[in-house]
């Protein structure tokens, strides 16, 4: 049986503020194709409102936002693209906490699989107060393992689509291609 954990940037690098240039950054969680409108300018930059630096001026190749979605690097996006991982690619540019841009390309990453696969019976949970087509978990979250296919190595929960899911086998290749920045949570310490 395959294992899956939730993927997300970790606590390294910079920590991102809002995109510049795009405003439905919600929609990055709901598995919609963006590729076709997203504008060809958006940027994010690593600094807050009053000017700030924060996070680190380290290279990671996940990156933290307030924005929703992931940035990573297109070393990540070449490892996801060659495991046939179904998500876009949107260009983003980077900015320091000096407005100088990051070396290197960087994406937002889009994952368009979108499963219903939360064993609703073994996860404890409320529906969300904010969205009825949600959850709200109140204990671990539970799987129901067949409804993933085996090709499945990156996805979203359809119930449950604030977090992202991988297979071990897509974890090892990151690990092993020296992915950094990368935090991966087992399910049963993860609670919401």
């Amino acid at each position: 049986m395959k294992e899956y954990k939730i993927i997300e940037p970790g606590p390294e690098g910079y920590y991102l503020d809002t995109y510049q240039g795009y405003d439905d950054d919600w929609e990055l969680v709901e598995g919609y194709s963006l590729s076709s409108d997203w504008p060809d300018d958006v940027s994010i930059s690593a600094r807050d409102e009053s000017g700030q630096a924060v996070g680190s001026d380290s290279k990671s190749d996940f990156l933290r936002s307030v924005a929703t979605g992931p940035i990573i690097s297109e070393k990540v996006k070449d490892l996801l693209e060659a495991e046939g991982v179904e998500a876009e690619f949107l260009p983003v540019k980077v900015t320091d906490h000096k407005q100088k841009a990051l070396e290197g390309r960087y994406y937002v990453l889009n994952v368009l699989t979108t499963l219903n696969a939360i064993d609703l019976d073994k996860t404890a949970h409320t529906v969300d107060s904010l969205d009825d087509s949600q959850i709200e978990l109140d204990g671990p979250l539970q799987l129901d393992t067949s409804k993933i296919p085996d090709s499945a190595h990156l996805f979203r929960l359809e119930k449950y689509n604030i977090i992202l899911l991988a297979s071990s086998e897509l974890i090892e290749k990151l690990q092993d291609n020296g992915v950094s920045n990368v935090k991966i949570t087992k399910l049963e310490d993860y609670s919401g």
